[in-house]
């Protein structure tokens, strides 16, 4: 009996449609490969988003092909948290100082 290989590959990508910014940069967080599946109606701002991520080698249009590649995941969160904890540091240093 032959095995389909294809369920365990899925699991291990994600997949998101255009339009959603936020789906698909929550995906791009966790480093998986993500595909994104192309909808009517998107927008010059939303092309050059994924265009950005494409090029960033973090998302690929799916073409029928299930592959899997690697890419720095995006930290936003971290990011920002790292900000905050920064500038809140600062200003509690500045106010005791004073």
């Amino acid at each position: 009996m032959r095995t389909n290989s294809h369920p365990a590959l899925i699991i291990r990508m994600l997949w998101a449609t255009v339009p959603s910014v936020s789906m698909v940069s929550e995906a791009c967080s966790t480093g998986k490969p993500v595909y994104v599946a192309g909808l009517d109606g998107g927008s010059d701002k939303f092309d050059r988003f994924h265009a950005h991520l494409h090029d960033q080698g973090m998302t690929r249009p799916f073409d029928g092909a299930l592959e899997s590649w690697t890419y720095e995941a995006l930290r936003d969160t971290e990011n920002v948290a790292e900000e905050v904890v920064r500038r809140y540091t600062a200003f509690a240093s500045a106010r005791a100082a004073s």
